[in-house]
């Protein structure tokens, strides 16, 4: 965490009381509250101290550390409101080692895949065949992407929440005749990730299909030379925590 965003999480904490709060139960704030404690930082840029960098804490490393040493995470509750709760929150791929990578033979080159954006490196699998490899499905479909509104209830850490016109992001869906496959994509390797980039997208696909949803964890190494991939369910839909990992591999690009 910079050391700005830190100066800022650390004033958030003491102007709400979190330190007095036994989090037995969900805090919520708004967001303009939020914008109201760090709009006295004016020596920090805007663009440090907005809403969606402060909340974008998707790796465990990464969070404020009140949060760490208290066990607690934070989730969007609306559009305009946060949820603060105990519980971990995130989950850890345990990556393959490169000597385990598959290799599988592209039928021809692809010429026009280019740059260095997760969504290229999700269409290079698919075309080079290592997503049907992955998932034992044959040429599923791309049919979704981008950014989406969704409104759903769960529960974590025994809590009940509800999302109430949240904003997600689906980085790739592919479709068959039974399955829809989600993939949520980094690059770079990473040590955790909070489980609602996974968690959130299924919820909101669930509420669109009958068809079971797969979702698909994908990492590209740093030197971009191998991918990794990491299917996980949910044991439970309405539970948040009850991801588990159901099959892993990694392949060469």
């Amino acid at each position: 965490m910079h050391e700005e965003t830190k100066n800022c999480w650390d004033e958030i904490v003491n102007q709400l009381n979190l330190k007095e709060y036994d989090f037995s139960s969900p805090f919520f704030v708004e967001h303009k509250k939020i914008k109201e404690i760090v709009s006295k930082f004016t020596d920090i840029p805007n663009n440090k101290k907005e809403i969606r960098i402060l909340g974008s804490i998707t790796q465990r490393e990464n969070k404020p550390p009140f949060f760490k040493e208290n066990n607690i995470f934070l989730l969007p509750s609306s559009n305009n409101e946060w949820v603060f709760l105990r519980g971990d929150g995130y989950f850890d791929p345990k990556y393959k080692i490169d000597s385990e990578a598959k290799q599988i033979k592209s039928e021809y080159e692809l010429d026009t895949i280019f740059g260095d954006s997760e969504g290229r490196y999700i269409h290079q699998i698919n075309a080079q065949g290592i997503l049907d490899d992955f998932t034992s499905v044959n040429k599923p479909i791309f049919t979704i992407s981008g950014r989406r509104r969704a409104h759903f209830k769960y529960n974590a850490y025994g809590i009940d929440l509800e999302c109430k016109g949240i904003q997600l992001e689906v980085d790739a869906g592919f479709e068959s005749e039974n399955e829809v496959i989600l993939i949520e994509a980094k690059t770079g390797e990473v040590g955790s990730e909070i489980i609602r980039q996974i968690y959130f997208p299924y919820k909101y696909i669930s509420g669109l299909t009958n068809k079971n949803i797969r979702n698909i964890f994908m990492v590209v190494s740093k030197d971009r030379k191998t991918v990794s991939l990491f299917e996980y369910i949910f044991e439970d839909s309405m539970v948040y925590e009850s991801i588990k990992l159901v099959n892993s591999e990694k392949y060469f690009i």
